[in-house]
């Protein structure tokens, strides 16, 4: 668990928000696949992952459990990632 403020952002990234985080746990998200075309990840056994489901399930706020009326998550895109989508969109649209 982490408290203090910590900069969001990638070490090519102009911009850095400065956020506050109180009692928030914080891991990398993303892990590589491959490298140079070999598969560099070892798949955790079913087991593990069921676990580690049933662990993170309780991090879960009790609003985002409910079957009726749960509560709704806004995620917002990056402005890098919203123009690499609005390309990708625009290049398929002109295609045909």
């Amino acid at each position: 668990r982490v408290t203090g403020k910590y900069a969001i952002g990638r070490d090519n990234d102009l911009a850095v928000d400065l956020v506050d985080l109180i009692g928030f746990t914080i891991r990398e998200l993303m892990v590589p696949v491959f490298k140079n075309g070999e598969c560099v990840y070892q798949s955790p056994r079913v087991m593990d992952i069921r676990e580690y489901c049933r662990k993170e399930l309780g991090t879960l706020w009790e609003e985002s459990l409910r079957l009726e009326f749960p509560h709704r998550v806004h995620v917002d895109l990056s402005n890098e990632l919203w123009h690499v989508k609005n390309q990708l969109l625009d290049s398929y649209h002109f295609e045909e």
